[in-house]
């Protein structure tokens, strides 16, 4: 959730790289809400109230999922379900969503044995109209200084299975798929020459901060040629 929220972040002009960060930013965000007449639920962010909410979320990802969360995930969801309560009309403007700022998640086909139907998959433009039906006021994002590559390698994403690939960025259109160890993506060069005898170096691109490929293991990877012999990575199976 951090890493989603953080490209949303930097889309609306702030910088933040990490989880403590992204929770920095939502502590912010609260404060401001405080002294917004817009805002009408200030019991929601309370002492008692944020805190309860804390540790409820913290019990609930315990007993239901197993899982421990940190004092910055708890912030990061309090302040996600506390915005998600709102009513409509806490909201002066809206923004409709990018797939240049988060891929879009697009549901695949699906038989209904219930109803004996066949769904077709969800196309984008499937999505753009419900986007349109629930918000139709809804303004364009104006992205200017924003770019998904560079976000996605800016954020200390440790695990190379977190790290989100933008949609058809790794299309073989454009792309190469060559299989490379571990080892060369911790030294960011392949142990092969090109034709002409040159090492070939590795751009991680949005794998800039990953710390976990194993180093006898072998991975998938698309490329794309960029100059001066490097080859920059896209996606990564």
């Amino acid at each position: 959730m951090w890493m989603d929220m953080a490209h949303c972040i930097h889309a609306d002009g702030w910088c933040p790289q990490t989880k403590e960060d992204v929770a920095n930013w939502c502590l912010s965000r609260l404060d401001e809400m405080r002294k917004d007449k817009h805002f009408h639920y200030d019991f929601k962010i309370d002492l008692y109230h944020f805190f309860k909410n804390i540790f409820d979320n913290q019990r609930r990802a315990k007993d239901w999922y197993n899982e421990e969360l940190d004092m910055y995930d708890l912030i990061i969801l309090n302040y996600r379900d506390i915005v998600l309560e709102c009513d409509m009309d806490c909201f002066t403007e809206a923004v409709m969503p990018d797939p240049d700022v988060l891929p879009v998640r697009l549901d695949p086909a699906y038989y209904s044995e219930r109803e004996e139907k066949l769904y077709p998959a969800m196309m984008m433009c499937d999505y753009m109209d419900n986007v349109k039906r629930i918000l139709p006021d809804a303004k364009k994002q104006e992205l200017k200084y924003y770019n998904f590559e560079n976000v996605e390698a800016f954020l200390r994403i440790h695990n190379w299975e977190d790290v989100r690939v933008i949609n058809g960025s790794d299309n073989l259109n454009d792309c190469f798929e060559i299989t490379v160890t571990g080892f060369e993506l911790k030294q960011k060069m392949l142990n092969q020459k090109d034709e002409n005898g040159e090492n070939v170096y590795l751009d991680l691109n949005i794998y800039n901060s990953v710390k976990n490929f194993d180093m006898d293991r072998s991975y998938v990877c698309r490329f794309k040629k960029e100059e001066y012999n490097v080859i920059k990575i896209m996606s990564v199976k």
